[in-house]
């Protein structure tokens, strides 16, 4: 005797527990990038590793938001930039 049969299994996406790390927990990070779906995704993943980002579209922005964030004594971690 031979039989078949298909079966299609789905994932619940309301099931589905997000997993983050935070191991950056206290990290900041200014997030220079233009391309708004591109800093949408770094900024994505950026989060999942626990790091605080803020975005600015161009490098005039860039140094006055760092020169802000300095004097109010609450200077950036890191920040990343675009290499175009």
């Amino acid at each position: 005797s031979c039989f078949s049969f298909t079966a299609r299994f789905g994932i619940d996406a309301a099931s589905v527990a997000v997993v983050t790390d935070q191991r950056f927990s206290s990290t900041r990070a200014l997030l220079l990038e233009p391309k708004l779906a591109v800093a949408a995704q770094l900024t994505a993943i950026l989060a999942q590793v626990g790091v605080q980002t803020t975005l600015v579209g161009n490098a005039q922005e860039a140094v006055a938001t760092m020169e802000k964030s300095r004097a109010l004594g609450f200077a950036y971690d890191f920040v990343l930039a675009e290499a175009d």
